[in-house]
């Protein structure tokens, strides 16, 4: 069985990190005869993790199909070189039409279920109404699959009543933790456990509006008002992003920088570490299918905060302490309770484990996938 796994067009977040998961475990899966076209940063991360993993069985795209004409030309080539029997596109749109079965999964909230509110934090009407036609465009594109796979039902079910493709051709693979990330804690909390001068709170997320780390300033200014303790939030903005040089002019113009510090984007080797200086996570985005942030930091034992909205609850359940990122008084007054107790209880832990333990981990997860791959390319 020739198949080609697609991560061509995935560049950061999750997408990309998710990518090189998939392929770690791909490449030891003896019934699957699987060839690779993967983007630059993917490669880049593969590299890191030192791979058993022979050239022919490689192909890296250094230009994005979703913006180049000649990228996808050369993909579509790959498909009918390989002699493909299946594409299974990791994160899409696309942007091409196989000549074989395409499965695509669907991570990208705006083409599945966001609101107008999720739109309007692109800006001005303009650049709202901009982002809207691009992402419509991008709908579009997923129409040239045959099957896919999101990852949470509401997800699927919201994408069903926008695109009227039939439900036997959807199907919901959870996003999943990385079991490496949970024997680390596992086996070292005991000597993790430290008490900090400066409370730190990890706030991971790329540079999109909707992850909602504008409005950490706002937070900050009203914190300071709640609390006599040190803290200092974490983030990892790229240090040339719009977003960080907008945060960062706010920071200044308030004389708050000393309660903010960016450490600039990073890779996910890195991700232990940053978690295990930390003493909380938080998750400000208004906006997600399924962030693995959430799993991450029950994984890292951490107190976790994040947006009330229905995809985070579904997946975070008791675990989280709820907040409207939007509302700064509520969103300081939420965290500097959370100061006043930064260790787990036992039934934050006990219930972090069943969570854990129902989406299971990166390899679990590659074999449902694999698992509905198999059956479709029948």
């Amino acid at each position: 069985m020739n198949l080609l796994f697609n991560c061509s067009t995935n560049i950061v977040g999750g997408g990309l990190k998710n990518s090189a998961l998939f392929i770690k475990f791909a490449i030891d899966d003896p019934s699957i005869n699987w060839h690779f076209a993967v983007s630059e940063p993917v490669y880049q991360l593969l590299q890191k993790w030192d791979l058993n993993l022979s050239e022919n069985r490689l192909t890296v795209f250094k230009d994005s199909p979703a913006r180049n004409k000649i990228a996808r030309k050369k993909l579509v080539q790959l498909s009918k070189d390989l002699k493909a029997d299946l594409v299974y596109t990791m994160a899409g749109p696309a942007y091409v039409s196989f000549p074989c079965k395409h499965v695509m999964g669907i991570s990208n909230p705006y083409i599945t279920h966001a609101d107008w509110e999720a739109y309007r934090l692109k800006g001005s009407w303009f650049q709202t109404l901009r982002y809207f036609v691009y992402t419509s465009i991008q709908f579009l594109y997923t129409y040239k699959a045959d099957f896919y796979v999101f990852q949470t039902q509401y997800a699927k079910q919201s994408f069903h009543k926008r695109s009227f493709i039939k439900n036997k051709k959807l199907f919901v693979v959870p996003n999943a933790y990385d079991n490496t990330l949970r024997d680390y804690f596992r086996e070292n909390r005991q000597f993790l456990e430290k008490e900090n001068d400066t409370i730190k709170i990890f706030c991971p997320g790329a540079s999109y509006v909707h992850k909602g780390l504008q409005f950490i300033p706002g937070i900050i200014s009203e914190l300071v008002k709640l609390t006599p303790k040190k803290f200092k939030f974490i983030l990892t903005l790229p240090k040339d992003s719009d977003l960080w040089k907008q945060i960062e002019n706010e920071l200044q113009q308030k004389d708050l920088m000393d309660y903010c510090t960016n450490v600039g984007s990073y890779i996910y080797t890195e991700l232990v570490f940053l978690l295990e200086d930390c003493d909380m996570v938080f998750v400000p985005s208004l906006l997600e299918t399924f962030s693995a942030s959430y799993l991450e930091a029950m994984c890292a034992g951490k107190k976790l905060i994040v947006a009330k909205k229905s995809f985070a609850e579904d997946i975070c359940q008791d675990y989280a302490v709820y907040t409207n990122p939007t509302n700064f008084k509520e969103s300081a007054s939420k965290i500097s309770k959370v100061f006043d107790d930064l260790k787990l209880s036992k039934s934050e832990i006990d219930l972090s484990n069943l969570i854990l333990d129902q989406y299971g981990n990166q390899e679990t997860r590659y074999y449902k996938l694999s698992g509905l791959i198999k059956t479709l390319s029948k």
